[in-house]
């Protein structure tokens, strides 16, 4: 080709236009459109595809400590009907009326009891206690009356958590909550506070459910209940069961017998959003369908 003209395409040399065939030139328009099949990026391709682990990466740091909890809290035998009837609603069930914990550090394998915390806890809306409830925990009217309120009990487990460096202020990375199930912290903690009007802290906003752990490490599920589990995996079951502290010390168990058989606490199975509600709940599901809802009966701006 001579004279200093290219065969066309999209932009010549030093930015200018190209040249067509025949000697045509192209506009600037015309070549653009020439490419208007092409999307813009999205925020993934700016991303980029999450990353996958290799075989040689460093692997993910273990939890240095575990807080086994296992709360006790207020409930009755009767049918629904029948607590309605007496003035018992249901909405006041479940408030917290033993507080424990129990410190297992992991830093030594496969994990030890370092420490231990519990409080009896006064119900703000429920303050007598059920005759099941009763019979069931072994707690007494007696010492419920004699307790804190759970803000008050809720400050106290924060000092003694900052005796070992620890803040329920704080998610901290190195600690993570394990719990015999999801209810304890995902139910009954966030909705009992919710009635004082106190936020979740950020050590409550994510927990291990150390039942979906069995699962995932001994591809079965555990049953019989907490006290049979324990001795499936040949310990004794220490102490009266649904006392909550003493629960708490058999669960620990399990947790440090999940480490020794090789399972490492690297991560939590569960957590809440930055609204507070639990991810996976019917709660946040609805949030999601009233937002979408809304949005969509907004009126367009044309």
């Amino acid at each position: 080709v001579g004279g200093g003209a290219g065969v066309g395409g999209v932009g010549g040399v030093g930015g200018g236009a190209g040249v067509g065939v025949g000697g045509a030139v192209a506009s600037p328009s015309s070549a653009a459109s020439a490419w208007s099949f092409l999307r813009s990026p999205s925020a993934r391709d700016v991303k980029g595809q999450r990353r996958t682990r290799k075989a040689f990466d460093a692997p993910l740091k273990c939890f240095s400590h575990i807080l086994v909890m296992d709360f006790e809290w207020t409930a009755d035998n009767k049918p629904k009907i029948e607590r309605q009837n007496s003035g018992a609603e249901p909405a006041i069930l479940g408030e917290i009326i033993e507080f424990p914990a129990v410190l297992v550090s992991m830093k030594k394998w496969p994990g030890q009891v370092v420490d231990s915390f519990q409080r009896y806890v006064r119900p703000l809306r429920q303050p007598t206690l059920s005759k099941f409830i009763k019979d069931l925990t072994a707690i007494t009217q007696e010492q419920v009356d004699a307790g804190d309120h759970l803000p008050l009990v809720l400050s106290a487990f924060d000092t003694w958590l900052r005796v070992h460096g620890l803040s329920v202020d704080v998610d901290d990375a190195s600690c993570c909550v394990a719990t015999w199930g999801d209810v304890d912290v995902m139910t009954v903690l966030r909705k009992d506070l919710a009635r004082h009007n106190v936020p979740l802290p950020p050590l409550f906003r994510r927990w291990i459910d150390l039942k979906s752990v069995w699962t995932q490490h001994w591809k079965t599920k555990p049953t019989g209940g907490l006290e049979a589990c324990v001795r499936s995996l040949g310990f004794d079951f220490e102490g009266r069961a649904h006392s909550g502290l003493v629960d708490s010390l058999n669960t620990s168990k399990i947790a440090i017998e999940l480490a020794r058989t090789g399972f490492r606490f690297v991560r939590a199975t569960r957590g809440v959003d930055a609204n507070g509600l639990p991810f996976g709940s019917r709660e946040r599901e609805e949030q999601q369908r009233d937002g979408e809802a809304a949005r969509n009966k907004r009126p367009r701006v044309l």
